[in-house]
C-alpha cells in the first residue's frame, strides 16, 4: 500500500474512533438525567385498602443548586395531610428536613438497609426508623429489591414493604400494614399506579439496554479501526 492509501486509511480510521468516542458519551449524560429528580414533575399513587389512600407528589425547584423540593399530598380516608422536603436530585436522599426517605428513592437502589420517614409518624422526622434490604424479587419481570421498614411511634404501628426496581428506584409495588394508626389493616398500591409505575421504569430500562449495546458496539467497531490502521501501517 503506497502512502497516499495509508494516509488515507488511517484518516478514516481516525474518524470512525472519533465518532465511537462521541457515542460513548452518550451513556453517562442520559444515565445523569434519569437519575436525576427534575422539578415540575407530578405523579399520584393511590392504595386499595380499608379506606382510600392516596399520595400526589410534586417537585420542585430546591433552595440550592443540585437539591430538589418534594411536596406530599396525602388523603386517608378524606383526612388530608401536607408534607415536604427537600432532597438531593441526584441520590432523593433528604437533605433538611427530615433523617429518612419517605416518597422517593435512590436511583440503583444497593442491598442495604436506608434510613425511613413515615408521614403519619411525626418521632420518625428525627429518628427514623430503618428500611431493610431483605432480598432480590421481581415484579411484571422487571427485578426488584425488596426493603422492609418496621415503624414504632406513639400511636403508630406498621410495616412498609416495598419492590423497588434494581436499575431505576422505581416503587413497583408497596404494601402498608398498619396495625396501630389513624386506620388500620392492610393498603397495597392500586393496579393502575403499579402499571404506570412499570411503565416508567421498562421505558428506563429499555434506555439502558439500549445503551449497553450501543457501548458493546462502537467498542468493537473501535477495535476494528485500531486493527485496520496497524495493518495499514506494517504494509506501507
Amino acid at each position: 500500500m503506497n502512502s497516499v492509501g495509508v494516509r488515507r486509511t488511517l484518516a478514516k480510521c481516525l474518524v470512525v474512533l472519533a465518532v465511537c468516542f462521541a457515542l460513548n458519551l452518550i451513556a453517562p449524560v442520559v444515565i445523569s438525567q434519569q437519575r436525576t429528580i427534575h422539578p415540575r414533575e407530578s405523579r399520584t399513587i393511590t392504595f386499595d385498602g380499608p379506606a382510600s389512600l392516596t399520595v400526589e407528589l410534586t417537585t420542585g425547584k430546591g433552595p440550592k443548586s443540585g437539591q430538589v423540593s418534594i411536596q406530599a399530598a396525602v388523603s386517608l380516608d378524606g383526612a388530608p395531610l401536607a408534607d415536604s422536603m427537600t432532597a438531593s436530585a441526584s441520590s432523593a436522599l433528604p437533605v433538611d428536613g427530615r433523617a429518612g426517605l419517605t416518597y422517593l428513592f435512590p436511583y440503583r437502589p444497593e442491598r442495604l438497609s436506608y434510613p425511613y420517614t413515615d408521614p403519619f409518624a411525626p418521632e420518625t422526622f428525627t429518628d427514623p426508623a430503618r428500611m431493610d434490604y431483605v432480598g432480590p424479587g421481581s415484579v411484571g419481570g422487571l427485578d426488584t429489591y425488596k426493603y422492609r421498614a418496621g415503624i414504632t411511634a406513639d400511636g403508630h404501628s406498621a410495616e412498609r414493604i416495598i419492590d423497588l426496581q434494581v436499575q431505576t428506584g422505581e416503587v413497583l409495588d408497596e404494601t402498608w400494614s398498619v396495625a396501630e394508626g389513624p386506620v388500620e389493616g392492610l393498603f397495597r398500591m392500586s393496579e393502575q399506579s403499579r402499571f404506570e409505575a412499570h411503565e416508567r421504569a421498562a421505558a428506563e430500562v429499555r434506555v439502558l439496554h439500549a445503551l449497553q449495546v450501543l457501548a458493546w458496539v462502537t467498542r468493537f467497531v473501535a477495535f476494528v479501526a485500531l486493527v485496520r490502521a496497524a495493518v495499514a501501517v506494517a504494509r506501507r
